[in-house]
C-alpha cells in the first residue's frame, strides 16, 4: 500500500463546513502583510505602557496579555494604572468582579491626579474620558459567554479596543477543571482575533514557595494553557519585606523597587524575559519609576494646583 496521499484520495466535502480549503492560499498573497509589518505601519502598532523605561513594548490588538500575581501583589492596581494611560489613545472597557465600579473610579481618578482630586478636577477626568472608558456594573463571578457577550458589544457599538478582565478566578470555573479553562482562554484568544482587540485577564499565582522570588508564568494557578496560549504575560511582584519594614516603622532600603514587573512572555518580538522595577506612591495610588515617586502626569501636566484637593 502505498503512503502518498493525493488530493483525489481526499474527501473534502466533509471540512467545507470549517471553511478550510477556501483559506488554503499561497505564500505570495500575503506580500503586503508582509512588508507592512517589517517596514511599515504595522511595525510601530499598539500602544504603550505609562513608564518610560518600558518603551518599546507595546500592547498590539488581536493579543491575549496575562498579569500575573499573587494575593495583593497589587496586580489589579498596576492594571489600573495602565488602564488609564491606555484610555488617552484607545477606548477601554473595565470589568472588575471584585470592584464596585465607583470604587474602580476613585482609585483611577486619584492616580490621574496624583492626589486626592477636587471635585473641579474629578469632572475634568470624566469629561477628558467621555466614551473613551467604559466600565462593567457587576460585582460577583459572571459566566465567561455573558462576559465575551459585553466584549461583543463593546467592541462592536461602542468601538472599545481594550478589554480588562479582572479576574479569571471569578468567570466561574471550578479551579480544578483545567479542561474548561483550556476552553475559555481559547475562546479569548479567538474573540481577541475576531473583535481585532487586546484582551488583559488577570489570573493569580500559586501559593508561593518563597515571597522574596519574583516567579514566572508557570506559578499562575491552574491550566498551564493560561499562560501558554496567551500572547504575552506580565508578572506582578510585591515587595513583602520591606513593606511589614514600612508598616512596622523599622529601618529599610528604598533602592529597593516596591513592586517588580517581569515580562515573561512577549509574542511580538519574542523578547527575552525582562524587569522593571517600580516605586508605591500611597499618595496617589501610582506606581512610579524611581525611589523619588514622581507621579506620571496623566493628559500631560494635569496637576494644576487649584484642582488638588487641600492644595
Amino acid at each position: 500500500m502505498s503512503n502518498i496521499i493525493t488530493l483525489n484520495d481526499l474527501d473534502l466535502d466533509k471540512y467545507k463546513d470549517a471553511s478550510v480549503v477556501d483559506k488554503l492560499r499561497p505564500a505570495h498573497t500575503f506580500s503586503p502583510d508582509l512588508k507592512d509589518r517589517l517596514y511599515g505601519k504595522k511595525q510601530f502598532e499598539g500602544v504603550s505602557l505609562p513608564w518610560q523605561k518600558m518603551d518599546g513594548i507595546l500592547l498590539k490588538t488581536k493579543q491575549l496579555s496575562i498579569w500575573g500575581g499573587s494575593n495583593f501583589s497589587g496586580k489589579s492596581s498596576v492594571l489600573a494604572q495602565v488602564a488609564n494611560h491606555i484610555a488617552l489613545q484607545v477606548p477601554v472597557l473595565k470589568m472588575s468582579f471584585e470592584m464596585e465600579p465607583g470604587e474602580t473610579l476613585e482609585k483611577m481618578c486619584k492616580m490621574a491626579a496624583g492626589c486626592k482630586p477636587s471635585q473641579e478636577f474629578i469632572d475634568y477626568y470624566l469629561q477628558q474620558l467621555n466614551d473613551k472608558l467604559w466600565l462593567l456594573d457587576h460585582v460577583g463571578s459572571l459566566d465567561h459567554e455573558r462576559v465575551m457577550g459585553a466584549a461583543y458589544v463593546a467592541s462592536n457599538i461602542l468601538g472599545i479596543k481594550h478589554i480588562v478582565i479582572d479576574s479569571f478566578m471569578r468567570l466561574d470555573i471550578a479551579p480544578t477543571d483545567y479542561d474548561k479553562q483550556k476552553i475559555v482562554i481559547n475562546n479569548l484568544v479567538w474573540l481577541a482575533g475576531a473583535l481585532d482587540v487586546h484582551i488583559h485577564l488577570i489570573a493569580h499565582f500559586k501559593k508561593p514557595a518563597d515571597s522574596r522570588n519574583t516567579g514566572d508564568r508557570h506559578q499562575v494557578s491552574g491550566s498551564s494553557a493560561i499562560t501558554d496560549l496567551a500572547h504575552n504575560c506580565f508578572l506582578v511582584w510585591k515587595n513583602e519585606e520591606k513593606a511589614k519594614k514600612i508598616c512596622s516603622g523599622d529601618e529599610y532600603n528604598d533602592d529597593e523597587p516596591d513592586t517588580v514587573i517581569t515580562l515573561d512572555k512577549y509574542r511580538s518580538d519574542g523578547t527575552k524575559v525582562n524587569q522593571w522595577g517600580l516605586w508605591f506612591d500611597p499618595v496617589s495610588g501610582q506606581f512610579c519609576e524611581t525611589s523619588e515617586r514622581r507621579n506620571i502626569h496623566w493628559q500631560g501636566a494635569v496637576r494644576f494646583e487649584d484642582w488638588i484637593e487641600g492644595a
